[in-house]
């Protein structure tokens, strides 16, 4: 759980440098013009060592109340235009009936798992009652996963899907997709779930070796749960076009892009692959959709099995 958490902030937690209100000078009551000249006085400027543990805890706060876009806007101008090339070169590749093809599906899909996530969670419970079986990851714990839960998750991939569109695909703008309001629920409705001091920052010891100019070393602490011990990692922030990021991102930034670039240019749909996208694209919408009629796990399950046997012989076809 510790790498995962820091993973997560030590690539998120990049905000401009806040250079200002750090706070307000109290003013005696009966100093009128004294409290006039504080209140009008520039703030205090932050020290480089402050500025970042200042960018950090704004992007952790971010992170926390599940606010991706505002987090992605905390990134350097340049590493959003890298991004948004990567997104413009893959676009490239899908044409709108394509893209608009794929947006359906995944948005049925997800309807049909909210509208069946009581059946569903009957068939993760049981599958070998019904003649299933499922090879879930072992991180899956069906016993920890309720049928609201599920119901949920089917709503934010149906919500997503109709989130980006393609005229934002293929701009690059992948901003929506970031600000939808689902996401943000569920990101801040999990994080609530952990404890309150699940990921904090602090300053490393000043006994700390020194660093180099630029460099600034702060202390990340994660607790995965009130029975975990904390544990603690000193992350190194530098600066990069007045953001701070992580050392570690910022040296491994250009590798990174030129990669996802490359992967980009290879990546192709061919004629046989659009046609069967066609083809079969249309029919699984379909078959999802009739899909949320079911009235009982073992409908459900019939209905779907009766669906794959067709679609496999279109397949074949």
């Amino acid at each position: 759980m510790k790498k995962i958490w820091i993973s997560m902030v030590a690539g998120t937690v990049l905000c401009a440098g806040l250079a200002a209100g750090c706070g307000k000078a109290d003013a005696p009551a009966d100093a009128e013009g004294t409290a006039s000249a504080a209140m009008s006085a520039p703030a205090k400027a932050l020290t480089p060592r402050e500025e970042a543990k200042a960018s950090v805890d704004a992007a952790i706060a971010a992170v926390k109340e599940g606010r991706l876009g505002d987090v992605y806007g905390m990134l350097p101008e340049s590493y959003q235009n890298d991004i948004s090339g990567v997104v413009r070169a893959y676009a490239a590749k899908i044409d709108r009936p394509l893209y608009d093809q794929g947006a359906k599906l995944l948005a049925a899909a997800g309807d049909l798992i909210a509208a069946q996530a009581p059946n569903l969670m009957e068939l993760l419970g049981n599958p070998a009652a019904l003649g299933l079986e499922l090879d879930l990851p072992d991180a899956v714990d069906t016993d920890q996963v309720s049928a609201d839960q599920i119901r949920q998750a089917g709503e934010w991939i149906s919500s997503v899907a109709k989130s980006l569109s393609y005229d934002d695909f293929a701009a690059g703008n992948i901003r929506p997709l970031l600000s939808n309001p689902l996401t943000a629920g569920l990101l801040s409705e999990g994080i609530a779930q952990l404890p309150s001091d699940a990921i904090a920052c602090a300053f490393a010891d000043d006994t700390a070796a020194a660093q180099p100019d630029g460099i600034i070393p702060l202390r990340l602490t994660t607790r995965a749960s009130e029975e975990d011990e904390p544990e603690t990692e000193d992350v190194q922030f530098v600066k990069v076009e007045g953001k701070w990021v992580p050392l570690e991102m910022s040296q491994g930034w250009a590798d990174a892009v030129q990669t996802a670039m490359a992967g980009a240019q290879e990546f192709e749909i061919d004629a046989s692959a659009r046609q069967m996208a066609d083809t079969l694209a249309p029919v699984l919408t379909r078959t999802l959709e009739s899909l949320k009629s079911a009235q009982s796990a073992q409908e459900l399950q019939a209905q779907a099995m009766g669906a794959v046997m067709t679609i496999g012989m279109m397949m074949q076809q």
